[in-house]
């Protein structure tokens, strides 16, 4: 008998985690949140182009996990010198990330 973890008809859940440490030797400099989106939006289109060249297999889900991990590399590269024009959760900017590949994707 043999053993998978898909479920039959479903989607399938990820809990792949990665953490990345690294030791600030210089403060970080000043970016405003909307660069960070604007390049965050850059690197899903040309990854997600790339993957769809080798699979069209590639979901909806797969390229928001790559904006949202993009975001949150340079976010967190960045931080706390980030220039917002208002305070916002993690959250809420993972949704705004979100709302702007469901643009890019027409969805």
């Amino acid at each position: 008998m043999s053993t998978s973890f898909h479920i039959y008809q479903k989607m399938t859940s990820v809990y792949d985690t990665v953490i990345v440490c690294r030791k600030k030797v210089e403060p970080p400099e000043k970016i405003s949140l909307e660069e960070i989106l604007e390049k965050t939006i850059e690197y899903t289109k040309k990854s997600a182009n790339s993957l769809l060249e080798k699979s069209k297999n590639f979901l909806t889900f797969n390229i928001l996990m790559i904006a949202r991990s993009k975001f949150l590399e340079l976010y967190s590269k960045h931080y706390p010198n980030i220039e917002t024009v208002e305070k916002l959760s993690i959250n809420e900017l993972l949704k705004i990330v979100d709302n702007k590949v469901y643009k890019i994707l027409k969805i």
